[in-house]
């Protein structure tokens, strides 16, 4: 199978799932879906599978109550939050 010169290398969605875990680690108010496929130019499907992978490694990690209509996910546990780094 040849490769298109535009794929990102197989190890680049490794670290692309270690800067959302830093990235949501900044925002108080949790990250949404939308801006995670900002972020990673990736379409939503990717971005549900990025958080989906998220919610299975890190318990602490989790849909947060906000006023906007968009769903928000980042951590419920500040403490839990500080051992990330």
């Amino acid at each position: 199978m040849k490769k298109n010169n535009k794929e990102k290398p197989r190890y680049s969605r490794l670290s692309d799932m270690i800067d959302l875990v830093l990235y949501i680690q900044t925002k108080p108010m949790g990250v949404t879906l939308k801006e995670i496929q900002i972020r990673y130019n990736v379409s939503r499907r990717t971005a549900e599978r990025m958080r989906d992978g998220l919610l299975c490694i890190i318990p602490d990690m989790d849909e947060l109550e906000t006023f906007t209509k968009e769903k928000h996910w980042g951590f419920t546990n500040y403490f839990k939050n500080k051992f990330v780094c």
